[in-house]
């Protein structure tokens, strides 16, 4: 293709998003729209609202969000309205229930993975006083530097939150 040819879409593109106000990746599906205008871009400062992205974000994996857009009240149903506590309690019995679901996506290891992830993030916020507080140091970091060094910045608190769910589980 002709270089000019596609610069020349793109510029079409984007100022078909500027002319109607929203991105193009929105479309027009009403549930996608009313994300884009309402949360999409937005700050996010409450813990709660932070674990529901996380939630979600994470079973979106290899999906399109519009997929996990649509479940979202069957996570918000099997997750127990996003309460980050009530998930890391969750059993092996849970996720068999959670397998027959119909208002998620079945995939045993997101669901599994869920479970962790709650627990992680109760961690850090047992250590950090909340989970935005170590977001926005992290956003910070990455801001002063390359993006090399907040990969090699999340990965040191990965490790360490690792090591903290690893702890406290064997007390």
């Amino acid at each position: 293709m002709n270089p000019l040819h596609l610069f020349y879409i793109t510029n079409i593109r984007i100022m078909q998003d500027i002319t109607n106000g929203r991105c193009g990746w929105c479309g027009t599906d009403e549930l996608y729209v009313k994300y884009h205008d309402q949360e999409w871009g937005k700050l996010v400062t409450d813990d709660k609202t932070l674990f529901e992205f996380l939630v979600l974000e994470s079973a979106q994996a290899g999906l399109n969000w519009i997929t996990i857009l649509k479940k979202r009240e069957g996570y918000r149903k099997a997750f127990y309205n996003f309460d980050a506590e009530l998930v890391a309690q969750m059993t092996d019995e849970d996720v068999e229930r959670l397998m027959q679901f119909e208002g998620i996506v079945k995939n045993r290891l997101k669901i599994k993975s869920t479970i962790t992830n709650a627990k992680l993030f109760l961690a850090v916020q047992k250590e950090f006083g909340s989970f935005y507080k170590v977001l926005s140091k992290i956003l910070c970091k990455w801001k002063q530097d390359s993006v090399v060094s907040l990969f090699l910045y999340l990965d040191s608190v990965f490790k360490y939150k690792h090591k903290l769910v690893h702890n406290q589980s064997t007390v």
